[in-house]
């Protein structure tokens, strides 16, 4: 799997991050971890 690298915004500068690290997303809900997190398996809010 291909993974875009995003810029950070920082001082005013798009700065491309210099480590190579990758985090995973985990949903407070119910603590399961995102297995792509670009596309969530369920909804981030219940609200109407």
């Amino acid at each position: 799997m291909t993974v875009q690298v995003l810029q950070n915004y920082i001082g005013g500068q798009f700065v491309t991050p210099s480590g190579s690290e990758l985090l995973d997303v985990v949903n407070p809900v119910d603590e399961q971890v995102s297995p792509d997190p670009r596309f969530p398996t369920q909804p981030t809010s219940t609200r109407q």
